[in-house]
């Protein structure tokens, strides 16, 4: 299959730290994802038909992502979501277990860890 040919990978990054958020979005851009980058639970709504990947921050400052998870999940929508987080609030992280993220990852994020989980979603 020719690179025409190949499926996009499509990225949505969902985190108000600019940074960060920026960060996240080059990283993929590099590791050959189409990356979109917002900051609030409001727009990763209105985009979240465009990704198949989904790095979601929990404190954001219109609600918690846990909400966005559990949206997913419910409408089994075919994304797979890496939960990032530097919340270590036991009674959050235990639901957010229960929601079956495909990852999570505690900030500040080691991108070598990042980096082999999309090597091994991939498909």
């Amino acid at each position: 299959m020719d690179q025409a040919e190949a499926p996009s990978r499509r990225a949505l990054i969902v985190e108000d730290h600019g940074t960060t958020r920026e960060v996240l979005r080059r990283l993929l851009r590099v590791c050959g994802y189409e990356a979109e980058a917002v900051a609030t639970l409001a727009e990763a709504q209105l985009r979240l038909h465009t990704a198949d990947r989904l790095f979601l921050d929990l404190e954001l400052g219109d609600g918690n992502g846990v909400e966005l998870l559990r949206h997913i999940r419910t409408q089994n929508l075919p994304i797979r979501v890496a939960v990032t987080t530097g919340l270590s609030e036991t009674p959050l992280l235990a639901e957010v277990s229960g929601l079956q993220p495909d990852a999570v990852f505690m900030k500040p994020v080691d991108f070598s860890k990042l980096m082999e989980w999309l090597a091994r979603a991939q498909g």
